[in-house]
């Protein structure tokens, strides 16, 4: 009984902060995440970071890759050192201490990306990586990715070959106004320019009720710019077989089939 009423008001907590003249349409909502189903391509996936929290599934063409932009620096960075081995690569958070045992490659940078007092990534491109026009971006900034994405405009996007992004807050999709004018723009910006080819509920992340529907706040997505692949063969099936939950302890998070089966 005690379960259910914290089921009961988890749910009500969302539909009395957004009450119907403000909340998101069912059916934008379905768009958005239905738009977010990752494509098949000629290029494999590969594992890079380890299990669990911090790995990520990767296109396999990483050869000419330049440098590495990595905003957000959890508990380990083994997802940098790889993927970075013989390349310059820039850890950016200004919440942390330098992580120990830094390789040479590897440089910190002590400031938050975004934000009235942090640096842009604008910035960052233009100051650590000039002319460089073959990199990789794994961000992970607890909600901030979504000002960051809306004030990058799309020839600085276009300098990246694969980015890998954790999207936080989604149960504010369901605000009309951060819908119209925050989270659908960000994410047209980048459907633009990539192809989402992985998507992960990040299960660490919980999840929200709208009308029925269990939904992830915390995806992770796999973008490859559309000029680094030529086929699409259709939806990949999720989960991958290289997927690992964040949270072992608990049970992964999944996209409801009315999301995944749409065609």
């Amino acid at each position: 009984m005690l379960k259910k009423l914290r089921i009961f008001l988890s749910k009500a907590s969302i539909f009395t902060f957004f009450p119907n003249r403000t909340r998101t349409k069912r059916v934008e909502l379905l768009s958005f995440f239905r738009a977010l189903n990752p494509i098949r391509t000629e290029i494999e996936l590969v594992r890079i970071g380890g299990k669990n929290d911090g790995g990520y599934l990767v296109p396999n063409i990483l050869q000419g890759i330049q440098g590495l932009i990595s905003p957000g620096v959890g508990n380990s960075i083994t997802f940098d050192i790889e993927i970075a081995k013989n390349i310059p690569g820039l850890l950016i958070d200004g919440t942390v201490n330098k992580p120990i045992k830094m390789p040479d490659n590897l440089e910190f940078l002590p400031k938050l990306l975004g934000g009235v007092d942090g640096i842009s990534l604008k910035q960052i491109l233009d100051d650590y990586f000039p002319e460089m026009n073959n990199l990789v971006m794994q961000m992970d900034i607890e909600g901030s990715e979504w000002e960051v994405l809306s004030k990058t405009n799309e020839i600085d996007l276009s300098k990246f070959r694969i980015i890998i992004i954790e999207f936080h807050k989604l149960s504010l999709l369901l605000n009309r106004e951060k819908f119209d004018h925050l989270f659908n723009p960000a994410i047209n910006k980048l459907l633009k320019l990539f192809t989402v080819v992985h998507l992960h509920c990040n299960n660490g992340g919980g999840f929200f009720y709208f009308q029925g529907i269990k939904l992830p706040r915390v995806i992770e997505l796999t973008l490859l710019s559309k000029n680094f692949h030529q086929e699409n063969y259709g939806r990949s099936i999720l989960p991958h077989e290289l997927d690992e939950s964040n949270l072992s302890s608990i049970p992964d998070l999944r996209l409801p089939k009315i999301i995944t089966r749409f065609k």
